[in-house]
């Protein structure tokens, strides 16, 4: 296993997650400078069928960080996750996976989308957006 280097939303500071734990089908991540206040980690898991299994194999991405609330010194999680479904089939083919992933990252690329969803609501509108994932473009 080695670091993963992801970007945050101001598009120019990078994250660096260190391994912490692998266990086959089950990596865990944690940036190391986030300290143990306030804890941001990454898990990567995959559930696969049987080698010549029909059905669906399915892989999970999840980031969260920790706080303590300074009102009540109480700890909070917050977290997104994204699984991939994928069904054994010779005609669901890794494009179309690449753009399920595409859809989903072009989604939450725009600020506007993420508040919407935030507040509870169902963003509408052009989502073809380009470039590197950036949620601060409006």
């Amino acid at each position: 296993m080695s670091n993963i280097i992801v970007t945050k939303s101001n598009g120019t500071t990078d994250v660096t997650y260190t391994p912490t734990r692998s266990t086959g089908l089950i990596s865990e991540y944690t940036d190391q400078s986030s300290g143990l206040v306030a804890p941001q980690s990454l898990r990567i898991s995959h559930n696969l069928r049987p080698v010549g299994a029909k059905g669906t194999d399915r892989h999970n991405i999840s980031f969260s960080k920790g706080i303590v609330e300074t009102t009540s010194l109480q700890f909070l999680q917050g977290s997104i996750s994204m699984t991939l479904s994928v069904p054994r089939s010779t005609e669901f083919t890794l494009a179309m996976v690449k753009d399920l992933v595409a859809q989903m990252t072009s989604y939450l690329n725009l600020t506007a989308n993420v508040t919407t969803l935030m507040n509870g609501g169902t963003p509408e509108g052009d989502f073809n957006v380009t470039g590197p994932f950036n949620p601060s473009i409006v």
